[in-house]
């Protein structure tokens, strides 16, 4: 994989994230002291996530389940502290003034 080419012959996708990871090491660490390399954290996540795909994966499952709740007619399930931490609500959330539709927007 850290040679850049695939099984095909050609550059993976991934490879430029292994580049700016391998560029950061190289740069934070000497042959005495390795403590720079909590600097690259940021790079090697992004070279695992294009490896492994974690993160989209379980974004797509948080998708799917809300897709599943509404068309079940359970609505939405909103966090509000979570939401209130990030200062997209104001106020408390009022579950009465929400209305559920059973069949979803796109069936009819």
């Amino acid at each position: 994989m850290a040679s850049g080419y695939g099984a095909t012959g050609g550059v993976t996708p991934c490879f430029p994230f292994w580049q700016d990871f391998l560029a950061c090491y190289i740069m934070n660490t000497t042959k005495y002291s390795d403590a720079g390399k909590l600097l690259c954290r940021p790079y090697r996540d992004d070279y695992y996530e294009c490896l492994h795909h974690t993160k989209e994966m379980d974004k797509v499952v948080k998708i799917n389940d809300a897709i599943r709740r509404y068309e079940m007619g359970l609505g939405h399930v909103r966090d509000d502290a979570a939401m209130k931490k990030l200062g997209l609500v104001k106020g408390s959330y009022d579950s009465s003034k929400t209305t559920v539709n059973p069949g979803g927007p796109w069936k009819h």
